[in-house]
C-alpha cells in the first residue's frame, strides 16, 4: 500500500511539474507574439516594411556585438561590463557598430524613438502576458517589466536601474532570449544617445543655456 502510495505521489509531483512548466513555456510565447505582432504591425503602418522576428533581430546585434568583441559573452556580466563601457567618456570604440545597426534597422523600419514599440517592449506585453501568472515564468516577466517601466520614466541611460534590471534575473532566465532581449534593444538605445548628432546637438544647447 505504501508502495502504491509513493507511486501515486510521484506521479502527481511529474504532472504538476509538467503543468507549471508548459503554463511557463505558453507565458514566454505568449510574451514573444505579443511583443512581435505589436513591432510588426507598427513598422508596417509607418514604414510598409515586411514582417520580422523581433528575437531573431535581437540576436543578429548580438552576435555582430559578440564578433567584433564589442560584447565578452552572452551573461549577466558581459552585458553589465558592455554597459559601462558604453557610458565611460570620450569612448568612441562602438560607433560603427552603432552605424551598422541604424543600417539593419532602417532595412527593417525599427525605429529606436517610437514611443509605441518602447512601449510593447518594455511595458505593455511584459504586464500583458504576466498579469495572470505570477507563480511561474510570470513572475520574473512581471518584475522585468516594472524596472523596464521605470527607466522608461527615469532614462534608459540609468546606469542603477540597468544593473537592478540584469540582477532581476538568474542566468537559467537571462540564457534566454525572450529575457536577453529588452537588454540588447537598451544596448542600442544607450549606443543611440551617445552617437546620435541629433542627441550631441541637444547636449550642447542645454550646456549653452547653463
Amino acid at each position: 500500500m505504501k508502495a502504491i502510495n509513493l507511486f501515486v505521489f510521484i506521479i502527481f509531483c511529474f504532472i504538476s511539474s509538467s503543468c507549471r512548466s508548459q503554463s511557463s513555456n505558453m507565458t514566454e510565447v505568449g510574451l514573444k507574439k505579443c511583443i512581435n505582432e505589436s513591432v510588426n504591425n507598427n513598422t508596417k503602418e509607418i514604414f510598409g516594411k515586411n514582417h520580422f522576428d523581433f528575437y531573431d533581430f535581437m540576436l543578429e546585434i548580438e552576435n555582430i556585438m559578440i564578433a567584433n568583441k564589442m560584447l565578452g559573452n552572452r551573461s549577466r556580466e558581459g552585458y553589465l561590463d558592455l554597459f559601462e563601457n558604453i557610458n565611460k567618456i570620450n569612448n568612441d570604440d562602438y560607433k560603427w557598430e552603432y552605424q551598422e545597426f541604424v543600417r539593419l534597422m532602417d532595412d527593417k523600419g525599427f525605429g529606436y524613438n517610437h514611443f509605441v514599440i518602447q512601449d510593447a517592449i518594455f511595458n505593455q506585453c511584459p504586464y500583458k502576458v504576466s498579469v495572470d501568472d505570477k507563480s511561474g515564468e510570470g513572475k520574473f516577466i512581471y518584475a522585468q517589466g516594472t524596472i523596464l517601466n521605470k527607466l522608461m520614466k527615469q532614462g534608459y541611460d540609468n546606469r542603477k536601474l540597468l544593473r537592478k534590471l540584469i540582477h532581476s534575473m538568474d542566468e537559467r532566465n537571462f540564457d534566454k532570449i525572450v529575457y536577453r532581449a529588452p537588454v540588447i534593444f537598451l544596448v542600442m538605445i544607450n549606443l543611440n544617445w551617445k552617437y546620435n548628432p541629433a542627441y550631441e546637438k541637444l547636449e550642447e544647447n542645454k550646456k549653452d543655456r547653463k
